[in-house]
């Protein structure tokens, strides 16, 4: 009966969409990401992370001072080093994988304002490159059903640099179960390999 239900519920559950809306606001030293996740119109969870950026070697995330310290820094590179060989590996799966992230909106605006006008227009003009950059990044990895919005705005007195972000990132659920199961197949195939190659290094 169970298995009767899932396979007619299985057509309806592939043709959901799960949408992720991301706010980002960055003002001086401080960061607020707010991410909602949905599927089918209904919220299924809500994140709200705020961030103090601090002079180093003190950062707090989540309003939870914390020590950054060497063995942290080792740790860390440890784990980015592990995260680029495993990307690595699978560079053609994560590049298909992310083509089915479609950025159904995107609006990004930012601006900084120093005292000197001369300079406060070049600041303004590298933030719109950058801006301009990422878009261009964005667009080769991701699918983007509507053109993104980008606009600058510098401040006319002596202000801290300030970022906005608004984006809606979609999904279908069909593509999140291809996904997982290609990924389950190479690592179940990896791993036969090792095997293979551990059992003839053996005998030989």
């Amino acid at each position: 009966m169970i298995k009767l239900l899932f396979l007619l519920f299985l057509p309806l559950l592939l043709m959901l969409k799960c949408k992720c809306m991301i706010e980002a606001e960055w003002k001086g030293k401080s960061i607020h990401l707010l991410i909602v996740i949905k599927i089918a119109g209904i919220k299924i969870k809500r994140f709200t992370i705020p961030i103090e950026l601090l002079p180093e070697p003190e950062y707090q995330f989540n309003r939870k001072p914390k020590k950054l310290t060497r063995s942290d820094l080792r740790k860390l590179k440890k784990k980015l080093d592990e995260l680029r060989r495993n990307i690595f590996r699978l560079n053609r799966w994560l590049k298909a994988t992310l083509k089915g992230f479609r950025i159904d909106q995107l609006n990004m605006s930012a601006g900084i304002g120093v005292d000197s006008p001369d300079i406060s227009a070049w600041l303004n003009g590298g933030i719109g490159i950058v801006q301009a950059i990422l878009v261009q990044q964005l667009a080769k990895y991701f699918t983007l059903t509507a053109a993104p919005h980008i606009s600058i705005r510098p401040g006319y007195v002596k202000s801290p640099f300030t970022a906005v972000c608004h984006c809606i990132i979609s999904v279908s659920i069909a593509h999140l179960m291809k996904a997982g199961v290609i990924l389950l197949y190479r690592r179940v195939t990896n791993q036969h390999k090792r095997v293979g190659s551990d059992l003839i290094g053996t005998s030989n």
